[in-house]
């Protein structure tokens, strides 16, 4: 079976062309810049304002809610990006965005049962905050979920096109969550700078270890799906049980490399962990909690 990559009608391949209208991006830095004011509203409210300690942890909140801003904008981007691929009911998203949402909400009482010591209320907003931001990449998630369970339609082209096209936003999407555990580890991290407060270094173990399991809860099962539908499409399309003797070496590496190029020679938990979801909060936890005197 031969088949020529390259654009479709069926995907509208203009649109990469177009600029980003200006619209889009004001009220995306619209978002950013709330965020960043929300953020600083409440690390100015820490009693130890003005502090020489203080400056930094206020910095890492601030950037937290600059980042929040900035997920939550680019997470409503990249859902619309998936939906015009091909429409997903709004009715098969919500029920499990709800769920992901208190999935990530209660590991925050559960920091108090927990760790008990060094929480305060200033940086359970912020963890709240970067709950919030992420929810729109959380509902991209879910969507490219429910692609990949539902198959894609069209010609073997569009197909491999979409499918190809989902690869790419899940790992996007996968970098939005990277970037928020990363800033909140590192802030919860720089709390413990602070001289009023008592934080344990376990605070700080349980909030990069809390983020990474909760962001692999929701990216593993979307991504596992999404892999074995495009070894399922490469199956379908690309056989070699009626290929000749003399063709089937040649065959078999042209399904190698399209197997490369969908991204299928690595893991997922490989795919997960290279967007610093998992090993850069574990990292930067036990970094900071074996510095002494921090």
């Amino acid at each position: 079976m031969t088949t020529t990559l390259g654009p479709h009608p069926g995907l509208d391949t203009a649109a990469t062309a177009r600029p980003i209208p200006i619209r889009t991006r004001f009220w995306r830095f619209a978002l950013m810049v709330l965020g960043g004011v929300i953020a600083f509203a409440v690390v100015w409210s820490h009693q130890d304002r003005g502090h020489d300690t203080w400056h930094a942890w206020a910095a890492l909140g601030t950037l937290l809610g600059v980042l929040a801003g900035w997920s939550f904008g680019s997470g409503i981007a990249r859902y619309r990006d998936v939906v015009a691929l091909q429409p997903v009911r709004t009715i098969r998203i919500v029920p499990v965005l709800l769920l992901m949402a208190l999935v990530a909400g209660a590991a925050l009482p559960l920091s108090v049962v927990i760790v008990r010591q060094g929480i305060i209320w200033q940086g359970v907003a912020l963890a709240g905050l970067a709950i919030v931001g992420a929810l729109p990449a959380g509902a991209a998630v879910v969507a490219i979920r429910v692609l990949s369970l539902d198959g894609v339609s069209g010609t073997v082209g569009r197909r491999l096109g979409i499918l190809l096209r989902l690869r790419g936003l899940l790992s996007r999407l996968n970098t939005i969550f990277g970037s928020l555990v990363v800033i909140l580890t590192l802030f919860i991290a720089a709390q413990r700078s602070l001289v009023s407060e008592q934080v344990p270094a376990s605070l700080v173990i349980y909030t990069g270890a809390a983020s990474a399991v909760v962001v692999a809860l929701v990216y593993l099962p979307t991504a596992a799906v999404l892999r074995r539908r495009c070894l399922l499409f490469i199956d379908e399309e690309f056989p070699l049980d009626n290929v000749d003797r003399a063709q089937l070496i040649q065959a078999a590496e042209d399904r190698h490399r399209l197997e490369g190029l969908m991204g299928l020679h690595r893991t997922t938990l490989a795919e997960l962990q290279n967007g610093l979801v998992i090993v850069s909060p574990l990292l930067a936890s036990a970094g900071i909690t074996l510095l002494p005197g921090f």
